[in-house]
């Protein structure tokens, strides 16, 4: 569960993971698109699962859509469910 994480260290971590798996640094903007930098359908499951790992959780089926990870912040949207 997230309960005790900040959403900076939040920011922070995801925003690691993303970079750890599209072999990248991100700019700035935490709604850049992040097929721009790398992401498909490949680097999502690897995300993905890097992400259920690092924060002990599990995505929903329906919650493993490109789309729900095509940006830092909807990343963190999706996880603000958790």
């Amino acid at each position: 569960m997230l309960v005790n994480i900040s959403r900076e260290e939040l920011v922070i971590g995801i925003v690691s993971l993303v970079e750890e798996v599209l072999e990248t640094k991100l700019i700035a903007d935490l709604n850049a698109d992040l097929t721009l930098f790398g992401l498909d359908s490949i680097k999502t499951i690897k995300l993905v699962v890097k992400i259920e790992e690092h924060y002990q959780i599990e995505f929903l089926d329906e919650e493993l859509l490109i789309e729900y990870f095509s940006s830092v912040n909807k990343i963190l949207e999706l996880l603000s469910y958790k």
